[in-house]
């Protein structure tokens, strides 16, 4: 792949748009870079307004090293689809780095281009930030969680249970967790995308689910539900409902879906 870009820039041209999505691997195993639509000549390239999120490099770079940025984000990702938290935060970066390092068998210096042009600690390309408090906590962290023995799952599942749990909004009619855009097709109930996921999700690992939660669903599945379906629509809710022990409410989504009473007998 490196020795694929090396040629497009000796022909003095930027690719621009370099992810996972816009590469094919021949039989030969050989690399293809397809969609050239924003590629352009490096003197007359211009940013794209949109990019894909985790490859697309900060405002801080230009030319061919938005290439190189994008090419460190696919080195990170091979090992971690985990590149779009550093769109979040560029810490992010070192961090995976770190795990990669410990947990695969790569050669000596294979993360060092995802440190130096996405990781904001060191003194690369990546545009520069304020500094961060406790990087160390954070890495350990890291190495801590993708790490861990099965003796530690409990502690793990709780505590991102507790992240889970503070960003509920009850107060809300429209959603009661954050989440997906496709919140805002297919609405905020559903087992996809929706509350009856993320408490389904809790319950089936065995963390709390609050009452005030399933209260919440039971409310909005009185006039949330539009559609039918497991994962977008009222059959869904009714099965979370029933699986969180609201046996009276769960038929209540599934048959405002079919166009049926929305009263249960």
């Amino acid at each position: 792949m490196e020795d694929t870009l090396a040629a497009i820039h000796a022909r003095g041209i930027v690719f621009g748009d370099l992810h996972p999505r816009n590469l094919i691997v021949r039989p030969d195993g050989g690399i293809c870079f397809i969609d050239f639509e924003l590629a352009s000549p490096q003197a007359a390239f211009v940013r794209p307004a949109l990019g894909a999120a985790g490859f697309t490099a900060p405002a801080g770079l230009s030319g061919t090293a938005i290439d190189h940025y994008a090419l460190a984000a696919i080195r990170l990702w091979l090992f971690l689809p985990l590149v779009q938290l550093t769109a979040l935060d560029p810490v992010k970066a070192g961090e995976l780095a770190d795990v990669i390092e410990h947990r695969f068998p790569v050669p000596d210096g294979y993360t060092a281009p995802i440190r130096t042009m996405i990781s904001r600690e060191t003194d690369g390309p990546a545009p520069a930030g304020p500094p961060r408090a406790g990087i160390g906590r954070n890495r350990a962290a890291a190495r801590s969680l993708l790490t861990a023995t099965p003796a530690d799952w409990p502690k793990l599942r709780d505590s991102l249970a507790a992240g889970i749990t503070a960003m509920a909004t009850p107060g809300r009619t429209d959603r009661l967790f954050p989440g997906d855009v496709a919140q805002f097709r297919h609405g905020g109930l559903g087992l996809a995308h929706g509350a009856a996921g993320v408490l389904y999700a809790l319950h089936t690992t065995g963390a709390a689910v609050r009452e005030e939660h399933v209260d919440w669903l039971v409310r909005a599945s009185r006039t949330g539900v539009t559609a039918p379906g497991l994962y977008f629509g009222g059959h869904g809710v009714a099965y979370v409902l029933d699986l969180l022990g609201e046996h009276e409410a769960a038929p209540r989504p599934a048959r405002r879906a079919r166009g049926g009473p929305s009263t249960c007998s």
